[in-house]
């Protein structure tokens, strides 16, 4: 019995609108340990490493997969990593240039 992963479950869930639902469940996940893990000392990363690395156990280490979330989820593995990377990181770096204190920063120009 080989360990493959779990076909998609019908033609009419590849659709591209099924990827939506994967960034509708990052988002609600992300929210939702945001909110729980408010007053805890656990950083809201770690935990975001954590259910990702949940999802994609459960996804891809598991016979019967996560059904309609499984195929949004393949579909997003399987995105071209130059997307990714002119999408995502400029709004990345934005958000935390943005946070950033301008007291802390004026503090590391003059030591240098």
């Amino acid at each position: 019995m080989s360990s493959t992963a779990p076909e998609p479950a019908s033609a009419a869930t590849t659709e591209p609108q099924v990827a939506i639902l994967f960034i509708g469940v990052s988002l609600f996940l992300g929210m939702a340990s945001r909110r729980l893990l408010g007053g805890t000392v656990v950083p809201y990363t770690v935990a975001l490493l954590l259910l990702g690395i949940a999802l994609g156990g459960l996804e891809y280490g598991t016979t019967n997969g996560l059904g309609v979330l499984g195929d949004s989820i393949r579909m997003w593995a399987d995105i071209d990593p130059n997307l990714i990377l002119f999408v995502f990181l400029p709004a990345l770096l934005f958000e935390s240039s943005f946070a950033m204190d301008f007291h802390q920063i004026k503090v590391c120009m003059i030591v240098l």
